[in-house]
């Protein structure tokens, strides 16, 4: 009794210890420290059946411009079935994180999956273009919702192998409503997939169509100065 007395009092004891070490949340990472203003995409392949997964990366592509906020980095729910987070290698601290889905994962359900077919589905993920090497993470949620990776690699931005796009010179872009900064906004692109050379006018005119219906409802009437609007149109042909 006294024994039990005596460990009951060294918990008690030890509780507000405990509680003033407790880890304390990390900020969100500055962007100009790890990242550039522009974003690096993983072109990556998912192939596997209802039990086996294998993730294979085709090609890595810089980007001019990061498209999207650059405080919203760490959000705070990781939606989706699968999440990427993306590691300074120096300190392996998370500086990006982002939570998706797949047809991959879809096809998993499938009976040719349940059955065995091995079938590949293409996916590409995006995040800003990082200042030094760092470590590119996927995790797959089980049946217990609980997060596993699957796939992790050094992703070295200097790498000679990364492909540097340039924006097409070809391509007319036709600025349907842009009211700020694409940092802060969301940015709605309609492509010309099977007009011809001599459709740019249709092309512009369906555009603007299509704008005015979608803002001509809510909530995205309420929210229209928080999109820009673009069309981008490739001569010679379609996209």
């Amino acid at each position: 009794m006294k024994k039990t007395f005596l460990a009951l009092a060294a918990l008690m004891l030890a509780l507000p210890v405990a509680a003033a070490v407790a880890p304390v949340p990390q900020p969100p990472p500055p962007f100009d420290e790890y990242f550039l203003d522009k974003a690096l995409r993983i072109d990556l392949y998912q192939s596997g059946d209802a039990k086996s997964e294998t993730v294979t990366i085709h090609r890595i592509s810089e980007e001019a411009i990061w498209p999207e906020s650059k405080a919203g980095l760490l959000p705070p729910f990781d939606y989706g079935r699968y999440v990427y987070r993306v590691y300074d290698a120096a300190s392996n601290r998370l500086i990006f994180s982002r939570g998706f889905d797949t047809m991959f994962a879809e096809y998993k359900t499938t009976s040719p999956a349940l059955a065995g077919t091995v079938r590949v589905f293409e996916r590409s993920l995006r995040f800003p273009l990082p200042k030094r090497p760092v470590l590119f993470v996927i995790e797959q949620r089980d049946k217990r919702n609980l997060l596993h990776p699957v796939f992790s690699q050094i992703i070295d931005p200097s790498d000679y192998h990364v492909f540097r796009e340039r924006t097409g010179q070809a391509d007319w872009v036709y600025e349907a409503g842009v009211t700020g900064d694409p940092h802060a906004r969301v940015d709605l692109v309609f492509l010309a997939e099977g007009y011809i050379a001599a459709d740019r006018d249709k092309f512009k005119a369906d555009v603007d169509r299509m704008t005015e219906a979608l803002f001509g409802i809510e909530p995205y009437r309420s929210l229209r100065d928080r999109f820009n609007v673009r069309g981008v149109f490739r001569r010679g042909g379609s996209l």
